[in-house]
């Protein structure tokens, strides 16, 4: 049977039950309705694929049929905690889809992983990320969704920070006329190519709004506090390379030591590619001195 809910703005609350739906789903019309608590609401059709229509914020969502599920024109969908992708395609038909940010450690993931070999397909959806702080900072980011990096903020002049030195100190070269900007790659090799050696020549200025982002590479990008979205289509590779990384070694102190303002290498800026929680410690524990990764992070 379908599942309608029929007033805008009502609630469907599931504590620790789920609601299988064997038929199509429509949400709130005007304005938004809502299914919340613990549970799940189960798409568990066969045969076609369910029509999913309306305004609907989820908790938990999952797809559950093999002949999947799509939106229908003018749907508005968003997920609290997960969409979860049991089986079948999740079509988005360049509809409204988006996981939600509730603060900077709870938010919304796509959980196509495990025994989960369903599929999303059709379009962008909206990853949010709740920013700390109210003020504008740089921040370490990575997009777990081919986003533009204009959603970034990109500005400025492109080129590597030119260090000014002043009192034996290597400077920003915002401050001596050289590029500078809002969005920042980094190169591990870079910052020695300059005498004396400054961490600061390591970060490249970013300028080409139309990019997309790399999936698994970390970007410095400054952003207001507050929730920042970003928009394209999710990636769901089971795997994600970066090549060309250089290494020039590593050692055991930070970017820059403290008491000798010498750079010292072998630091990567990554990022987890996924819509997903990832724990690199544990996979570390998991799998202790397999020489992919250093301790020092």
């Amino acid at each position: 049977l379908p599942i309608l809910i029929e007033h805008s703005g009502n609630t469907l609350t599931l504590q620790g039950s789920t609601v299988n739906v064997a038929g199509n789903f429509t949400g709130g019309t005007s304005t938004t309705s809502y299914v919340s608590g613990t549970g799940k609401l189960i798409l568990t059709g066969s045969g076609s694929a369910q029509q999913l229509s309306g305004k609907t914020d989820f908790q938990t969502l999952r797809l559950a049929n093999s002949s999947g599920a799509q939106m229908q024109t003018g749907a508005v969908f968003g997920i609290y905690t997960a969409l979860e992708l049991g089986s079948g395609t999740f079509n988005i038909n360049s509809q409204s889809l988006t996981f939600y940010a509730s603060s900077t450690s709870n938010y919304a993931y796509l959980n196509n992983f495990g025994s989960n070999t369903g599929s999303i397909t059709g379009g962008s959806i909206t990853a949010q990320l709740k920013v700390p702080g109210s003020g504008n900072y740089q921040h370490f980011i990575g997009s777990p969704v081919a986003a533009t990096l204009a959603q970034f903020g990109v500005s400025g002049t492109s080129g590597y920070v030119t260090p000014l030195y002043s009192g034996g100190l290597c400077d920003e070269s915002r401050n001596g006329g050289g590029p500078y900007g809002k969005v920042f790659t980094w190169e591990e090799d870079k910052a020695t190519t300059v005498s004396p050696a400054c961490p600061l020549y390591g970060w490249y200025v970013e300028t080409n709004g139309a990019a997309n982002t790399t999936a698994g590479k970390g970007y410095s990008a400054y952003l207001t506090g507050g929730t920042f979205s970003m928009i394209g289509t999710p990636n769901t590779n089971s795997t994600y390379s970066l090549s060309g990384l250089a290494n020039t070694g590593y050692s055991l102190g930070t970017v820059q030591n403290p008491s000798t303002s010498t750079y010292t290498s072998g630091w990567q800026l990554l990022a987890n590619p996924y819509l997903a929680p990832y724990s690199m410690l544990t996979s570390m524990q998991a799998s202790p001195n397999n020489g992919n990764f250093d301790d020092l992070m």
